[in-house]
């Protein structure tokens, strides 16, 4: 019972892991997306800064309202409230992800912005896999499978245990003996010979009402072993369903934004470039960097959420394994996680 007992506890510690990984991974690309993010609207910041200058001499020159220069103004704020508000959000995710960044002493150690990386890489395609497989494999080597088999067992052994205190005991004696005495050879030949002694005793328990209330209590947990089981099959299956489904849409949502970035991107070059040749106002350019930069946030989100599916995936086929892994150094450059 103990040994079955210590077998689901292992099961639990391997499932508790496997929770704490994915928590890890999420904390982790949480702090990634924040920091590129962060990066975006930096450079948004940037690009309204350097037009100041340029947009003063072409109002004194006479090549553009007045209203130019408070309408750049009016980015530049805008664009320092969000800077603002966005570090902040860096920070937190920071401050989220050091719960499970420690160093030597086990202390929580906050993740320095040199250690983001460059870009967040797009992780290729699964293999197919059919759902039925996927469940197949997952309900072979989840540890919360085993963990219930063990409760099973173990509250098996509990019925069986109560049973055995409910029957009748039986015990069987088989004794000899044989009295040697201490005096002389003649003495010893006239002692009784060899005593064979059987003897069987029979016993009931007194305590029949207790006794069969732990049997009752003992199927009772049994029985809800079996049904938590049962359901848990259920819940696994379920898992993969949904975790297979949100993968696809996440490699789909990818694939979306990336290319909407990339457009977006190029339409705001161009909007630039026009603004330099006097064909449209900095309004429509500030709107064309802001949706650039939105698309760019979206293409990121997209791809940090790939990478939590996928660690929730590994997860829920039974892996450890996670897609992001130690932070780099300080000192060495930040090629990616």
């Amino acid at each position: 019972r103990s040994d079955l007992a210590w077998q689901a506890a292992k099961r639990a510690y391997d499932a508790a892991r496997l929770k704490i990984a994915v928590e890890a991974t999420s904390a982790y690309w949480n702090w990634v997306a924040a920091g590129r993010r962060y990066e975006v609207i930096r450079s948004l910041l940037e690009l309204a800064e350097q037009r100041d200058s340029q947009i003063t001499q072409q109002v004194e020159a006479g090549a553009e309202a007045s209203l130019t220069i408070l309408e750049n103004r009016r980015a530049i704020l805008q664009r320092r409230v969000a800077i603002v508000r966005s570090e902040r959000a860096l920070q937190a995710a920071a401050l989220s992800l050091s719960l499970y960044l420690r160093d030597s002493q086990g202390r929580p150690r906050n993740p320095s912005t040199q250690q983001l990386p460059s870009e967040i890489q797009v992780l290729p395609a699964l293999p197919d896999l059919s759902q039925d497989d996927a469940i197949r494999r997952a309900l072979k080597l989840r540890p919360e499978i085993e963990g219930y088999r063990a409760e099973v067992a173990r509250a098996q052994t509990e019925v069986d245990l109560a049973k055995n205190q409910v029957a009748p005991k039986l015990d069987m004696t088989l004794a000899a003996s044989r009295d040697l005495g201490s005096g002389s050879t003649d003495q010893q030949t006239r002692l009784n010979p060899t005593v064979l002694e059987g003897m069987v005793n029979l016993s009931m328990p007194l305590q029949l009402r207790s006794e069969r209330g732990k049997l009752k209590s003992a199927r009772a947990e049994l029985e809800s072993w079996r049904v938590q089981a049962e359901f848990f099959y259920d819940q696994i299956a379920t898992q993969v369903r949904d975790t297979l489904s949100a993968l696809r849409a996440a490699e789909a949502q990818v694939e979306a934004a990336v290319e909407g970035a990339e457009v977006a991107r190029r339409v705001a070059e161009a909007e630039r470039t026009r603004f330099q040749l006097g064909a449209t106002s900095l309004l429509i350019v500030n709107l064309r960097e802001q949706s650039a930069a939105d698309a760019e946030a979206d293409a990121i989100d997209a791809l940090a959420n790939l990478h939590v599916v996928h660690a929730r995936w590994n997860a829920v086929m039974g892996s450890r394994r996670m897609d992001s892994a130690e932070l780099p150094s300080q000192s060495a450059p930040a090629d990616g996680p």
